[in-house]
């Protein structure tokens, strides 16, 4: 379905009324914010053929670069499909003919072959590393991409064999952000003293007027801080890439929707062709219809931080609308509720249907 994108500009909020009743919103789920605390959320709104409007709730600062968690993932999808498209690499490569220092993957004692969609639908059936850090007594948020490797390597076992089911894990997107650096290496797209957050910068996010970054990048804006439930303060700064990582402003996301609906990285929300079945996880985002939208979505979450992105395509463009949630207060089923809300004010109806925010 081809659906023009929307407008990549930003205007302040005006007083029409889905606007006034999103900001209503927002005011209702953040009036208990304590005077003093900077804790809120910010909102961006993109409907087709209009500019996207900036909505605040809550005491959160004017300028709020957040942690947008698991929101990463499709960035990370991103820079494997700039490397599909120009031929370094295949969508069914194995990924140990990519990375050979890759430790054998086996189930049940028997060699696995995992190709990179599998890593990309979340399909390969390798164990999460974040539950391997948990049982290491590490708290995964603080560990970077080696050690996050380090820790997979010492338990390569496999939980199904792969292609078989499909099991939300982070695992995936670590080994994919590795990917991406050994190609681009091998393809001298990197020098040997770059990573990662470098190719993610200089291949999709500048060249869509982002300045979203990975956290640990030299050139990444200053997060605020973060709170949880309690209005204390709880800031990650994590060092790994990949599943997670990235560090932006709300209003980054009205061009890379922009991007999404202009058909560009149209692949990453292509299904795998042996799952009918919906909600399904494509390359970095969500699939799903909801009455007669066309639903493309990610949460994510990490200590202090909840973001939310949703897009939903409609068969006429004018119906068409997305919006990105972005809260440095660490509760996720209030953002989950606001973005329920939202989608309704903009859809113009009662619709069924809360996410759950994989971290």
């Amino acid at each position: 379905m081809a659906v023009p994108p929307v407008h990549p500009s930003l205007s302040i909020s005006s007083s029409n009324t889905p606007e006034m009743q999103i900001q209503t919103i927002l005011n209702r789920h953040f009036a208990a914010v304590p005077k003093g605390v900077p804790a809120g959320c910010k909102m961006v709104i993109m409907q087709e053929g209009k500019p996207g409007v900036e909505l605040i709730g809550g005491n959160i600062p004017g300028i709020a670069p957040q942690h947008w968690g698991s929101v990463s993932k499709q960035f990370t999808a991103a820079c494997i499909l700039k490397l599909v498209n120009s031929g370094y690499m295949k969508f069914d490569d194995d990924i140990r003919t990519l990375c050979r220092d890759l430790p054998e993957f086996k189930f049940n004692g028997v060699l696995q072959e995992i190709t990179v969609d599998h890593l990309l639908h979340m399909r390969s059936g390798l164990p999460e590393v974040w539950s391997l850090a948990l049982m290491a007594a590490e708290d995964a948020e603080k560990l970077t991409n080696k050690q996050m490797l380090d820790l997979l390597a010492q338990h390569p076992g496999m939980i199904y064999p792969p292609g078989s089911e499909e099991m939300y894990c982070n695992t995936n997107y670590y080994l994919l952000a590795k990917i991406v650096e050994d190609v681009a290496k091998k393809n001298h797209l990197l020098r040997e003293d770059q990573t990662f957050v470098d190719f993610v910068r200089e291949q999709i996010f500048i060249p869509h007027d982002m300045q979203a970054r990975c956290s640990t990048d030299k050139t990444s804006l200053a997060i605020i801080d973060g709170f949880d439930s309690k209005y204390n303060r709880c800031t990650t700064q994590t060092p790994g890439y990949g599943a997670t990582g990235v560090v932006g402003l709300p209003s980054d996301m009205i061009s890379w929707n922009a991007a999404l609906a202009s058909g560009e990285f149209r692949a990453l929300f292509e299904p795998p062709k042996d799952v009918p079945d919906r909600p399904i996880y494509c390359r970095g985002l969500i699939i799903d219809d909801i009455d007669e939208f066309h639903r493309i979505r990610h949460g994510g979450a990490l200590q202090g931080f909840v973001a939310i992105y949703r897009r939903y395509e409609h068969i006429d463009p004018k119906k068409t609308f997305a919006f990105f949630l972005a809260t440095n207060y660490n509760d996720i089923p209030k953002a989950e509720k606001i973005a329920d809300e939202v989608a309704e004010v903009l859809a113009g109806k009662k619709m069924e249907s809360s996410e759950k925010i994989e971290e």
